[in-house]
């Protein structure tokens, strides 16, 4: 490949990892939005008193709230490779050692580096930025459509001695629903995100030799 064509590929990729991460940032906010007014009109419309397990539909959308949880965490993730991936790369020092993004990224998933914590946070892409936020979005929402449901089929309050086994097992499995999304939320709280592009840079640096194996 001469100087030519190496330029017009390095253009072209450049252009399809830009269009990668406005992808990712697509949806960011109106997916769980949308699953809010999901789960409200659910609530509010389809309960009539004779609906057999309407009191596991909070354990249904807690479900979606955490993969959508998850899915914007792995978003970010994938934002913050392609930045440190264009800052190693993309720049002159770099794009001596470029070998397009698919090579590459054989290369980034096999190197392995120690992760140093910085005390300077870099100015990170709009949706870290917003990813607190959006995190506690989703606790409050699930907290928030859990309560109003099951509020709606036991409006005297829970007595689970009292309840017959299927819904005993139904309000058991709305709980662990929510602690487990309280898990996710803690496992991809937001210090997962603040140094990633940091992180995902030097494992780039290291793939592509321009830092000594012992750090």
């Amino acid at each position: 490949m001469d100087a030519e064509q190496r330029f017009r590929a390095m253009q072209a990729e450049l252009a399809f990892l830009r269009a990668e991460m406005d992808l990712n940032r697509k949806y960011i906010f109106e997916r769980p939005a949308a699953l809010v007014i999901g789960a409200v009109t659910a609530a509010a419309t389809l309960y009539d008193g004779t609906f057999e397990g309407f009191d596991l539909l909070p354990a249904l959308f807690t479900a979606l709230f955490g993969f959508n949880l998850w899915f914007t965490h792995n978003r970010l993730q994938s934002t913050a490779r392609i930045i440190s991936y264009l800052q190693v790369v993309h720049t002159p020092d770099g794009a001596p050692s470029w070998i397009g993004w698919e090579a590459a990224l054989r290369k980034f998933r096999s190197t392995k580096v120690e992760r140093v914590r910085t005390r300077s946070v870099p100015r990170q892409p709009e949706a870290s930025r917003f990813y607190g936020p959006i995190l506690l979005f989703h606790v409050l929402a699930v907290l928030a459509t859990t309560g109003l449901i099951l509020a709606q089929v036991y409006p005297d309050g829970i007595d689970l001695s009292s309840l017959a086994r299927v819904q005993r097992a139904a309000v058991i499995v709305d709980v662990v629903a929510v602690i487990g999304l309280l898990g996710l939320a803690w496992w991809v709280r937001p210090i997962t995100v603040r140094h990633t592009i940091d992180d995902t840079r030097r494992i780039w640096e290291r793939a592509f030799g321009r830092e000594p194996e012992d750090g």
